[in-house]
């Protein structure tokens, strides 16, 4: 299937959708033909040559500015560091201990003056790692909540360390939205003018960045469906959504 021009050129049919897809880019519009064919191979990979090059600029630049449209210009993953996550689960630092199962910081378990003291020594301030576990349940030995309070205390000082640390994982995507701005003097000749935004999922925050690549692709995926949801809301077709979803780039804070 083939595509006219308004000289009557013919454009080839793998290039009509990104035709639709540059359409009202003034960016695009003010490019010379080589310029053109250079940023679409680089951002589309798709190859040119100058004469299917300028049928394409003539097509964006003589396309009627009443079929004015928004676009999806990118789709990103982002990860960001989460600075103000909250702890407290595995611990907390103190001058004093909360139970007999703190963990002086300053001795290793075996320290030989551990061993006639109901529980850790006190110290220095800050030395104290107060256990969240308290005392045991009905039930639970106390074996079993020393081994979870010395598994938090090793994660902790892993955190500590700079071993792990919390992050956040989110999704954007960059639109345009055209706006009329005057109507012309005859259809077909309205001036548009076009906002760009950046359109987000709510992200999902306090994740362990040493947790299974399964997971951070399970994250991903919902966020990146969130985002789709979005952009379903402000209008845009299945098909836009779907070629702006197989490039997306992953990037860091």
């Amino acid at each position: 299937m083939k595509t006219k021009t308004q000289s009557g050129k013919r454009i080839p049919a793998e290039i009509k959708e990104l035709v639709r897809d540059l359409h009202g880019n003034t960016y695009v519009e003010k490019m010379d033909v080589v310029s053109l064919c250079e940023y679409v191979s680089k951002k589309y990979h798709l190859e040119l040559t100058l004469a299917q090059g300028n049928i394409l600029l003539e097509k964006i630049k003589f396309s009627s500015p009443s079929r004015a449209r928004k676009r999806i210009l990118e789709v990103k993953i982002i990860r960001a560091l989460d600075v103000d996550r909250d702890t407290s689960y595995l611990g907390e630092y103190s001058q004093r201990q909360s139970s007999r199962f703190s963990i002086d910081r300053a001795h290793s378990q075996d320290c030989a003056s551990l061993a006639a003291n109901s529980g850790p020594a006190l110290s220095q301030l800050r030395r104290i790692l107060k256990t969240p576990a308290g005392e045991p349940r009905p039930g639970e030995s106390e074996a079993n909540v020393v081994k979870y309070t010395l598994q938090d205390y090793e994660r902790m000082e892993s955190l500590n360390n700079g071993n792990w640390s919390y992050i956040g994982i989110r999704a954007e995507a960059e639109i345009v939205l055209p706006y009329q701005v005057n109507k012309g003097c005859v259809r077909g000749h309205e001036v548009y003018a076009y906002l760009t935004q950046t359109l987000g999922s709510g992200g999902l925050w306090g994740i362990e960045s040493d947790s299974e690549r399964s997971y951070f692709e399970e994250v991903k995926g919902e966020e990146l469906s969130q985002l789709k949801g979005s952009l379903r809301t402000l209008g845009f077709s299945a098909r836009a959504i779907a070629t702006a979803f197989k490039s997306v780039e992953e990037v860091e804070e």
